[in-house]
């Protein structure tokens, strides 16, 4: 589609006279008309998932709902290709001007804006002012109603394997489980995250297992396992402090099977589970949809965190040995602290930032038992008594390397080709 359009940012003094009814259209086109056209226009500096960067002019600013619209020089001719909303501004590498941020209008859209193609705000040019970069402007137009992402806090779907070290220690007011200690944590975990950008909801999941030597009353040693998994809902708050940091309320589904081929008292299988209730704080260095400028570092910190559960009340129920029931008054909680970096690689296909986390944390759970014990058939110089009590408490440190795109459904949902 072909337009004459006159939106240009000059003073009516500077405006020239409208051509005479005998003056051809393609004439007046290529004459000073489309020279202040493109002299006092928006340049476009890059589009990505549907939002467009241009370059502001000098100090000028422009108001959060204005209407855009995108167009390229073809020849004798302007050709619009698309327009959009302005969503903000950004400083711009070097910090010494601004990026305004155009969220394309999906349905207007005839081909994406691309570098060095042309914006101008469907607005009074007049209405596009100088200043300080704090005034904003309203416009002529009627604005169109906005869909915005939640508090401005983006969505994105993350995976990563890793490495854990810990360590794991118990006390108990009986024999059973003295033996439960091991510094020779060495564990693979996984990880996944999906954070939706239709709502300010997460769903994380994260899993750990494997083998490790324990030493049992007699000193001898023997296998242990543990597998450990963590379901995690996530309310999303702010974004808050300069738009970095996120609070989020969490409930987490807890699940531990310890198992061992001991088969006397001092060292038995067990399973426990609960219900915690917390939150964490995060404050991102980079957003997480981080999109790397011409001329910065493909490397920068990520984000750094600090998160903290407490689980009410936890089931615990032992294998072919037992203390008995759990009973009311078991609980347990944890910490962990964190801080990960991001690399931004444009080579790499749909897969362009890479993370990597380290963090420690910390568990400690206080068990009660109530009821009648179950003994082994091994000789053992005690016995299981009733109404005993356990403490057991680990502490690890582990190391994440992952992926992270932006939110899966949303680029499906809002996204559309380019047409030729």
């Amino acid at each position: 589609m072909s337009i004459l359009i006159d939106t240009s940012f000059a003073s009516a003094e500077e405006a020239s006279p409208s051509p005479t009814p005998q003056t051809p259209v393609a004439e007046s086109f290529l004459g000073p008309k489309m020279e202040r056209i493109l002299k006092t226009a928006m340049k476009v500096v890059s589009e990505n998932d549907g939002v467009v960067k241009v370059e502001l002019p000098g100090n000028h600013s422009l108001a959060n709902g204005t209407q855009i619209l995108f167009f390229r020089k073809k020849g004798i001719r302007l050709d619009m290709i698309a327009t959009g909303l302005v969503k903000g501004e950004t400083p711009a590498p070097g910090g010494r001007a601004f990026h305004l941020q155009i969220e394309l209008d999906k349905d207007a859209i005839i081909k994406y804006p691309r570098e060095g193609d042309f914006a101008a705000p469907l607005a009074d040019p007049n209405a596009f002012g100088a200043g300080e970069k704090k005034e904003q402007f309203d416009f002529l137009m009627p604005i169109e109603p906005e869909v915005s992402e939640h508090h401005d806090l983006p969505g994105y779907f993350e995976g990563a394997l890793g490495l854990f070290y810990g360590n794991l220690s118990s006390t108990t007011s009986s024999v059973v489980n003295e033996a439960k200690a091991s510094s020779g944590y060495r564990f693979a975990p996984i990880h996944f995250g999906y954070f939706f950008n239709f709502a300010p909801i997460g769903i994380e999941y994260d899993r750990f297992s494997g083998n490790f030597p324990t030493r049992t009353f007699q000193g001898s040693t023997v296998t242990s396992s543990e597998a450990v998994k963590h379901w995690t809902l996530n309310y999303r708050f702010g974004p808050f402090i300069k738009k970095r940091l996120e609070l989020q309320a969490q409930a987490v589904l807890m699940s531990r099977e310890f198992t061992t081929d001991n088969p006397d008292e001092s060292l038995i299988s067990s399973q426990m589970s609960g219900l915690g209730l917390g939150g964490r704080a995060v404050y991102w260095f980079r957003k997480p949809n981080w999109v790397r400028e011409r001329g910065e570092s493909f490397l920068s910190l990520d984000q750094f965190f600090v998160s903290a559960h407490y689980y009410p009340s936890v089931s615990v129920s032992d294998l072919a040995i037992s203390r008995g029931n759990d009973s009311p008054g078991s609980f347990a909680y944890d910490a962990r602290v964190g801080l990960s970096i991001v690399a931004y690689f444009d080579f790499i296909p749909f897969f362009h930032r890479w993370f990597a986390q380290a963090s420690a944390g910390y568990m400690r759970s206080s068990l009660k038992f109530s009821g009648t014990p179950v003994q082994s058939n091994q000789p053992f110089p005690a016995t299981i008594p009733q109404d005993s009590r356990a403490t057991e408490s680990e502490v690890d440190v582990r190391f994440l390397f992952g992926f992270r795109i932006e939110d899966p459904l949303y680029l499906l949902f809002s996204r559309k080709k380019d047409v030729p």
